[in-house]
C-alpha cells in the first residue's frame, strides 16, 4: 500500500508551448499571467494549501523565468521600500511560501512524453515516497479558496489505493475529444479510452476525462522507470504515463479516481487562457 502522507509535488513545465507561438519564444508558457500571477503559481498555491512543503519543477534547459519568480529579489524589494511602495513587498517576498522548498530538474530536449518528467523526478524521491504530479499550464479553481489537491490526497489516503488520478465529468459529445476514464463499480480505474466515438459511450452514464494529474506511488514510479528505459511502443515515439496506469490496473493495483469539485481552467491555448482570466478576474 502507498504511503499515507504526501509532502512533495512534481509540476511539469518543460513544454515548448507551441500553441502559443510566437510569444513563447521569450515567455515560458507556465509564466503566462492569470490575473497578476503566473498560471503555475495557482497550481503551487493549491499544493501548499494542501500541506505540501516540497515543490519540484521539471523545466527545460533554457528556463530561467520560473526560477526567478520563486527566488529572493533583493533589488526589487529595495526599490519598493525606497519609493514608499512597501504595500507590494508581500507580493514579491511571497511569505505564504515560507517553509516551502523549491527544486528545479531539467528535462532533456530529446525526451518526450508525459512519463518523462515522472521518471526524472525519481532521483529526488525518498524511499517509499508517493507524490502528486501536476502540470503547470492548467489549474483547478475554487471560488471559495479551498484546495482541490487537499481533497485529492485525502480521498486517496482514505481509499488505501496504490495511486490515483483526477478527472472531470463532461457531456458525452464533449468527452469524445479527450481520454475517457473507464472505472469499475467501486470507482476504481480500469483504463483510458482515447477519443472514443460517441457510440462507444452508449453504456457510460456520466463520462469523465483524464486531467493529467496523478498521485504516483513507489510501485508506479518503478514501473515508469522500466518503461522509459525501453524503446517506446507508441507510434509517435513518446512515453505516456497513462500507459503505466493501464499496466498497473491490469496487474491488479487499485487506483482511485477523484472527480474534481472545482472548475478546471486551462491556459494551454490563447482562447482558453482568455476564458480563464475572465473567470478568475470576474470574481
Amino acid at each position: 500500500m502507498a504511503s499515507s502522507k504526501i509532502s512533495t509535488a512534481v509540476i511539469a513545465v518543460a513544454g515548448w508551448g507551441t500553441r502559443w507561438l510566437p510569444i513563447t519564444k521569450s515567455i515560458e508558457k507556465c509564466m503566462l499571467p492569470v490575473g497578476t500571477r503566473p498560471v503555475v503559481d495557482w497550481v503551487v498555491a493549491d499544493c501548499v494549501q494542501a500541506g505540501i512543503t516540497r515543490i519540484i519543477f521539471i523545466i527545460a534547459e533554457e528556463h530561467t523565468q520560473i526560477k526567478q519568480y520563486y527566488s529572493h529579489h533583493a533589488p526589487l524589494e529595495e526599490y519598493l521600500t525606497s519609493k514608499g511602495k512597501a504595500k507590494y513587498l508581500d507580493a514579491v517576498r511571497q511569505p505564504q511560501y515560507a517553509g516551502v522548498h523549491f527544486e528545479f530538474l531539467v528535462q532533456p530536449k530529446e525526451s518526450y512524453g508525459t512519463a518523462i518528467p515522472v521518471a526524472i523526478a525519481a532521483a529526488a524521491m525518498q524511499e517509499g515516497e508517493s507524490f502528486v504530479f501536476l502540470n503547470g499550464d492548467d489549474l483547478i479553481y475554487r471560488s471559495d479558496g479551498s484546495s482541490e489537491v487537499a481533497d485529492f490526497c485525502r480521498e486517496w489516503e482514505e481509499s488505501g489505493a496504490e495511486a490515483a488520478l483526477m478527472t472531470k465529468l463532461l457531456p458525452k459529445e464533449e468527452a469524445t475529444k479527450y481520454g475517457v476514464v473507464i472505472t469499475n463499480e467501486q470507482n476504481e480505474f480500469l483504463k483510458i479510452h482515447e477519443k472514443p466515438p460517441l457510440e462507444a459511450l452508449a453504456d457510460v452514464s456520466h463520462p469523465s476525462i483524464n486531467l493529467g494529474k496523478y498521485i504516483i506511488s513507489p510501485a508506479l514510479l518503478r514501473m515508469t522507470l522500466e518503461y522509459v528505459a525501453k524503446p517506446t511502443i507508441n507510434h509517435d515515439g513518446e512515453y505516456y504515463i497513462t500507459d503505466i496506469f493501464g499496466l498497473a490496473a491490469d496487474e491488479g493495483h487499485h487506483i482511485k479516481v477523484h472527480y474534481i469539485t472545482g472548475e478546471h481552467l486551462d491556459a494551454g491555448t490563447p482562447k482558453h487562457w482568455l476564458a480563464t482570466n475572465q473567470r478568475v478576474m470576474g470574481e
